[in-house]
């Protein structure tokens, strides 16, 4: 009789998405070996292998925790005493220090959208990437949809598609803040390592904006610099900020 596996087939995958963070923070996001993460996750090359097959499986997996992270931290947000414009700005104000799940996770979201990745990552962890991104994106979609039926949002008559277009147009918004900020303290790195802090100020160009963008649509209440901070406060006691 064989003898019992050491680890369910869970655990085994646990354990590589641990070892493949401790991994990557001894190198980096590009660098680590898989060779790496079998010696920290304790269990052989072949084992590995059973539950990522490349690199690309590897930043795959990571990503698609990093979004069932992102789904809870805004399922929560979506459950705290704010209306729906603060709960939105609240999602831009967490402390990615306190609530992040990686410390190199938007480095992550940046570079799992890479079409070189995703093409060479397998057909598994495609889908569960791609499933765990649709649960984030339901999971803020949830929030609006509640405020149309509930009237604190009025939208045009017919308009089927505008929690897409709301939910859209506030992603791009967030996430081209990020990408451009990345991409200028790259460019003045020249190889040194920087603190990289993320969390915004009420005040800060990216709110602001966030804030305009999000007042151009027909809100019952409008966000306004107070609700702002009444969003700041209200992360402050569930310590995301």
């Amino acid at each position: 009789m064989a003898p019992a596996a050491r680890h369910s087939a869970e655990q085994q995958q646990a354990l590589i998405v641990d070892a493949a963070v401790q991994a990557i923070g001894q190198s980096s996001l590009l660098d680590f070996k898989m060779s790496d993460i079998a010696k920290l996750a304790g269990i052989s090359m072949g084992s590995v292998y059973k539950h990522v097959q490349s690199k690309e499986d590897v930043l795959l997996a990571l990503a698609t925790e990093h979004l069932k992270h992102l789904r809870d931290c805004f399922s929560k947000i979506n459950t705290l005493p704010l209306s729906t414009p603060e709960r939105y700005i609240a999602i831009n104000l967490i402390d990615k220090n306190k609530a992040g799940l990686y410390s190199f996770g938007s480095h992550l979201e940046m570079l799992i959208t890479n079409d070189a990745i995703l093409s060479k990552g397998s057909e598994i962890w495609k889908q569960r990437f791609y499933h765990a991104d649709s649960e984030v994106d339901g999971e803020c979609k949830s929030c609006l949809n509640m405020a149309i039926a509930s009237g604190e949002l009025t939208i045009p008559e017919q308009d089927t598609d505008y929690a897409n277009k709301f939910i859209l147009g506030l992603w791009a918004i967030s996430v081209g803040f990020i990408h451009v900020s990345k991409q200028l303290r790259g460019k003045h790195l020249f190889g040194q390592l920087t603190p990289d802090s993320e969390l915004l100020n009420a005040d800060s160009l990216p709110i602001q904006t966030i804030k305009t963008y999000i007042n151009a649509f027909a809100w019952q209440h409008p966000l306004t610099e107070l609700g702002i901070n009444n969003a700041i406060n209200t992360l402050t006691t569930i310590n995301l900020r």
